[in-house]
């Protein structure tokens, strides 16, 4: 993830992991993850229901 994070050079990149039934956040900067705040959190999951 750290990875695509750099090749895309965002301020902020966000995946969402699926690991079985749970789904995980992360948020990445082209350098590193940052802890996750509470608006990343409402549009990673809001992008579930489109």
């Amino acid at each position: 993830m750290q990875r695509i994070a750099a090749e895309r050079n965002l301020v902020e990149t966000t995946f969402l992991v699926k690991d079985g039934e749970r789904r995980h956040i992360h948020r990445f900067t082209p350098t590193s993850e940052v802890p996750l705040c509470e608006h990343a959190r409402s549009v990673a999951s809001g992008s579930l229901w489109l």
